[in-house]
């Protein structure tokens, strides 16, 4: 049976190894040339000497039976490593399915909280709605006067043609009595009690 001799990637193939680590393997055994494995790893050594000399590049190319007996000793032959694989797969499984629950958990605790936090906006609607009635009934319903309920006040043609604004009358401003705030109308009753 003639040897079966394989590059780096096949061999990285065959064993499951890095093929930085199979060039570190194979340089242990090629640096000396009276090692036991030595012609089980091509080129030999007058052919590696002659491809030197003529500065020819070459890769190494390294025998099946050698990557057998060398890295099943270390369990990653390539049965064992579709075995270690399908052990990483089933723990990466695990995990994602832990992570999952966990996820779930966490978005069932979430939406509890936004759940709390709607119906305390609710409350908060209702109170505000109630004080604001209370509010209408201190004040008998009068609408505060806004900006645009204010009287208009009319120049005669005379000073209008003269830009002269008419003067208030003094007994009208003192003859009107005082308006109540509505600060006022609420603290009343507050501090009555």
């Amino acid at each position: 049976m003639t040897e079966q001799f394989l590059s780096l990637k096949e061999a990285a193939e065959h064993t499951g190894k890095s093929r930085s680590s199979l060039r570190r393997f194979v340089e242990k055994i090629t640096k000396t040339t009276d090692h036991t494995d030595r012609n089980l790893i091509q080129p030999d050594v007058d052919e590696v000497a002659r491809l030197h000399s003529e500065s020819h590049p070459f890769s190494w190319r390294v025998s099946a039976t050698l990557l057998d007996r060398e890295f099943a000793k270390q369990g990653t032959s390539s049965s064992e490593t579709g075995g270690n694989q399908k052990q990483s797969s089933s723990a990466n499984e695990e995990l994602l399915s832990q992570a999952i629950g966990m996820l779930k958990t966490e978005l069932e605790a979430k939406n509890k909280q936004i759940a709390e936090f709607q119906e305390r906006q609710r409350e908060t609607n209702v109170l505000l709605q109630q004080t604001t009635e209370k509010l209408m009934l201190l004040t008998d319903g009068q609408k505060k006067p806004s900006k645009g309920d204010e009287a208009v006040t009319v120049f005669s043609n005379q000073n209008a043609e003269q830009g002269i604004p008419p003067k208030p009358k003094d007994d009208e401003a003192s003859s009107k009595p005082k308006r109540e705030s509505l600060w006022d109308k609420m603290r009343k009753p507050l501090f009555q009690r």
